[in-house]
């Protein structure tokens, strides 16, 4: 069994170091996948020529559908290697195609290296179970807080930059500066990761085959035996499936552990739902509402960005276990009031009050969400449930247009917030129902410290 250098201990110096290169690397992987999407209309009719909206429409889908299918993929591939040697894989080839989108003829080419780009820009969902692997499970919450506000730090930048974007002569040559970016950043990950083995190296056991995997299953049987239990009512560590006598994990392991994904991902999925549907037509419906220009409008679109990055201090004293159901059932609550005042809204204050509260307390809620999947995932298992819930979400992100066009279109541009506020209140019935289904499981056996979910 591999340990990891003493270089890597959580808190340490290069621990941390490794977890800020980390962070850069979510900055600038986010910046230019967020660099044109605000302005995708205008960018494919300066540059292609396309006046059609429909190409932006078709543009988004097939991008969003890549992620959904490509995913699972990466985080299947971190239970056979480690996560870090994927990353630069990932790295390497997006820094290849990056540039290659700066080649683009048509506006076929560029989706059709869009689609290659994100093939290998999905492994960047493995630096987020990284750098909790980094903390050890020990700060789940700072780390949240952190990676919330990079995240939304980038959107913020990358959308002011996105406008001076179109201003260039030839836009296309800009992608040339992010693949070297790409570069610099696979170089510094390769640096700063050099001797981490990662958990799952970590915490790999010796294989078990034949004869001493059924003497060891026997064991249980005669130990279970021995405190008069029956074998299927035991507790398992987290992280272990319990064993048949050919060393097979039994039916309700598995629908423990899936199940449990399941719950959780339509929780990630309709939550990213009711915030993506809001997105496309708030800038229209601002400038219809209040008569503001381009530059107000999108500093109201970037409110609720602000007010994430703002959130990063609650996040770690909030969302920790013990405190998400209450913190997580207040945030929604907040959150669908803060869309029905974008909703109503007949001044700027108003308006700006509800993007506030929207804002701080969608980044709480996700957070609450990140903590929970992280505590109950380890191992090589945690690359794997958060590339799957990273599915759920851009399944969310999928429907959200279509959605959001056809409310917009049939009923008002107001329509899309309080419909994403009954999302809102969706979510929430299906994360209490969620909860209490995982109340109801840890009451029927004997919990154990290191699978018990804290809500």
């Amino acid at each position: 069994m591999r340990t990891k250098p003493a270089g890597f201990r959580a808190g340490s110096p290069r621990a941390q170091l490794a977890q800020t290169v980390l962070l850069g690397c979510v900055f600038l992987g986010l910046f230019t996948e967020v660099l044109l999407s605000p302005f995708y209309p205008q960018f494919f009719s300066k540059v292609f020529g396309v006046e059609d909206y429909a190409f932006t429409g078709v543009y988004i889908f097939v991008c969003r559908l890549t992620v959904v299918l490509i995913s699972p993929l990466w985080g299947l591939l971190s239970k056979r290697f480690e996560a870090k040697h994927l990353l630069a894989a990932g790295q390497a080839g997006t820094a290849v195609c990056t540039a290659l989108m700066a080649t683009a003829g048509t506006a076929a080419e560029f989706l059709a290296i869009t689609v290659l780009l994100l093939l290998f820009k999905s492994s960047y969902m493995l630096i987020y179970p990284l750098m909790i692997e980094l903390s050890e499970g020990r700060k789940n919450a700072a780390t949240a807080g952190k990676f919330h506000a990079v995240h939304h730090t980038a959107i913020i930048v990358s959308t002011l930059v996105g406008a001076k974007m179109l201003g260039m002569e030839q836009p296309l040559t800009l992608f040339y500066g992010a693949a070297a970016a790409d570069a610099v950043q696979l170089a510094l990950c390769v640096w700063v990761l050099r001797g981490y083995a990662g958990q799952a190296a970590d915490k790999a056991e010796p294989a078990v085959t034949g004869d001493a995997r059924t003497a060891e299953a026997s064991k249980r049987v005669h130990a279970a035996e021995a405190q008069g239990t029956e074998v299927g009512n035991r507790q398992e560590p987290a992280g272990k499936q319990p064993a048949s006598l050919n060393g097979t994990a039994s039916a309700p392991s598995i629908v423990k552990r899936y199940g449990f994904l399941l719950a959780i991902g339509i929780v990630f999925c309709t939550l990213a739902l009711a915030n993506n549907l809001i997105r496309p037509f708030f800038t229209p419906l601002a400038e219809a509402r209040f008569g503001t220009g381009t530059e107000m409008g999108s500093l109201l679109f970037l409110i609720p960005s602000a007010m994430a990055v703002a959130a990063m201090p609650l996040i770690r004293r909030l969302c920790v276990p013990e405190r998400s159901t209450a913190v997580y059932t207040a945030g929604i609550a907040i959150m669908s009031i803060g869309l029905l005042l974008q909703a109503a809204a007949d001044s700027l204050v108003v308006m700006i009050i509800g993007r506030m509260l929207y804002g701080l307390f969608l980044a709480l809620t996700m957070a609450v969400l990140d903590v929970m999947l992280f505590d109950r995932s380890s191992g090589s298992s945690l690359s794997l449930h958060f590339s799957v819930i990273v599915s759920f979400q851009n399944v969310g992100e999928l429907l959200s247009p279509l959605l959001a066009s056809s409310l917009a279109r049939e009923i008002s541009l107001t329509a899309p917030l309080v419909a994403a506020a009954l999302l809102c209140m969706v979510n929430l019935l299906l994360f209490i129902i969620f909860v209490r289904s995982r109340a109801s499981r840890a009451g029927k056996s004997t919990p154990h410290p290191e699978s018990e979910i804290y809500c």
